[in-house]
């Protein structure tokens, strides 16, 4: 078998009860004592040839569950043999004596012997044929046959229970041995759970469906079956008429099933909720080690940036001691004051964002964007002139008022319009606009830079990501920038996003809701 398939250890005990079933069966032959073959009085014992045959059948399934398939095909050869023979004898009105062959004639209850029913012999025959061929070229044909016979010994077993005699002249049966329904019931259904199937998956596996599979399946196959056997002999003990009996069933069945549901949901119930609080754990155990690698590699970087001024500074001074040049000192003295400078800023967009991050919710109050946009620009031009930079302004006259926290506002497009400078080569232009988007509005900024690769888009708005400094105009380093840009949009309720082409220049979009409720 293979290991999609379910475990052969139920199918191997149905194996053994069918072999146990038919060597009871056949014993009681040899020693005169039919009520081995029957259970009860009432019914019929089994014919020594159908306990022959299900010992067969249930050897054969043993050696199919070892994986034995030669002599399993000797098996289906001799059942095929011994139903047909037995379905020709009955057929044509012929006698092949063979059916008191496993029964001595110098025994007395040799005269007695019954023949294998019509129903037993079609049983074999088709279990037989399904022994001879491969299940997984003929898995369909296989599985079907193994369902006709147990459909058919079901039907069969019921009747036998409620005592339909009708019930064979309508199906063309004739009537079974109580031992022999058993049997065939055991052998197909043992059969059959070792064959592939989604249902049975589904049913042997750990998940919701199959325990509640397991649950009720059983119920809704026995439960019904036993009231009504049950409610049929207190009927005909007179404990009640059959009104109050079909009464007494309905209600019984649906106590029973209810019982049955509400168990089972209370256990699914349970079990989904144990699943959420570990899919909960194992989600903040997650971002437990993203925000752990996310300080990681927020330190890490610190260190390199400071420390590739801090060593810059050493050898500036170094050099300062070692020069009497009056203008050679000078110019190592005005390089330390730039990288302390360059440290400085660093440092305050290290505080910065610090800050952003521990801010819950801000006060926003209503602000003019247009007007916040020019004032950044009137800050900004004389380093964008330095950079041989114009601006461009296309603001909405008809611009609404948003809610915002101007500081913040103020900071965010700061970052974004020094991004655009540093990376933007000397003569290019720096587009600012501004227009309402339904009850947002977005503030755009493009540039004519140098762009971003398509790889390192998305990962601009991490801590202290750098596009390669040899494509930005000054070389300088950041990393912190788009990074508060995103926390500052996330504060009001915003979103920003970037587009970028290489040697063609980005687009970075911040939208902002008109109202975004007041303190955030």
């Amino acid at each position: 078998m293979t290991d999609s398939q379910l475990s052969t250890r139920p199918t191997r005990i149905a194996a053994i009860l069918t072999v146990v079933i038919g060597c009871t069966a056949l014993l009681g032959w040899y020693f005169n004592l039919h009520a081995l073959g029957r259970i009860f009085p009432e019914f019929r014992p089994m014919s020594p040839n159908t306990a022959f045959g299900l010992i067969v059948a249930g050897a054969a399934l043993l050696l199919i569950c070892r994986g034995t398939r030669r002599v399993v095909h000797l098996f289906g050869l001799v059942l095929i043999a011994l139903a047909g023979l037995t379905l020709l004898q009955t057929v044509f009105g012929v006698n092949f004596g063979i059916d008191g062959m496993l029964v001595p004639s110098a025994l007395p209850q040799s005269a007695s012997v019954t023949r294998m029913s019509i129903s037993s012999s079609i049983n074999f025959i088709a279990f037989g044929i399904t022994l001879l061929v491969d299940y997984r070229r003929f898995l369909l044909f296989t599985r079907s046959a193994l369902m006709l016979i147990a459909v058919t010994s079901g039907i069969a077993l019921v009747g036998l229970l409620y005592n339909a005699e009708s019930l064979y002249d309508v199906l063309l049966y004739d009537r079974l041995a109580l031992t022999s329904t058993l049997g065939f019931i055991m052998v197909s259904g043992g059969y059959l759970l070792i064959l592939p199937s989604p249902l049975l998956t589904v049913i042997t596996s750990q998940t919701s469906a199959g325990k509640t599979g397991r649950l009720l399946l059983p119920l809704a196959l026995i439960v019904p079956v036993l009231l009504g056997w049950l409610v049929l002999q207190l009927i005909a003990a007179g404990a009640f008429d059959a009104v109050v009996g079909v009464t007494l069933l309905v209600l019984f069945t649906v106590v029973i099933f209810v019982v049955a549901i509400s168990v089972n949901m209370r256990v699914v119930y349970k079990e989904e909720k144990l699943r959420a609080e570990a899919e909960k754990s194992a989600l903040a155990l997650t971002l437990q080690r993203e925000r752990t690698r996310l300080v990681n590699d927020f330190v890490t970087n610190t260190l390199h940036d400071l420390r590739t001024p801090l060593s810059s500074i050493g050898t500036n001074a170094y050099i300062i001691q070692r020069t009497d040049d009056p203008a050679k000192r000078a110019e190592r003295v005005k390089n330390i004051q730039e990288l302390v400078a360059r440290i400085a800023r660093l440092l305050d967009q290290f505080a910065e964002m610090v800050r952003l991050n521990r801010m819950e919710g801000v006060l926003l109050n209503p602000l003019d964007l247009n007007l916040l946009v020019q004032r950044v620009i009137e800050e900004q031009s004389r380093l964008a002139q330095r950079h041989g930079l114009r601006f461009q302004l296309e603001l909405a006259a008809d611009l609404p008022p948003l809610a915002g926290a101007e500081t913040l506002l103020r900071t965010a497009l700061v970052q974004i319009i020094n991004n655009a400078i540093r990376y933007t080569p000397q003569g290019g232009q720096i587009t600012l606009r501004t227009r309402r988007i339904g009850l947002n509005v977005l503030l755009e900024v493009v540039d004519t830079g140098v762009g971003i690769p398509t790889e390192s888009v998305q990962k601009v708005f991490e801590p202290q990501f750098k596009v390669d400094s040899s494509r930005g105009g000054d070389g300088s380093t950041g990393g912190f920038g788009l990074s508060m840009v995103k926390r500052i949009a996330e504060l009001h309720r915003g979103r920003v996003e970037i587009e970028s082409t290489v040697n063609r220049g980005t687009t970075v979009r911040l939208h902002l809701p008109l109202d975004a409720g007041g303190i955030q």
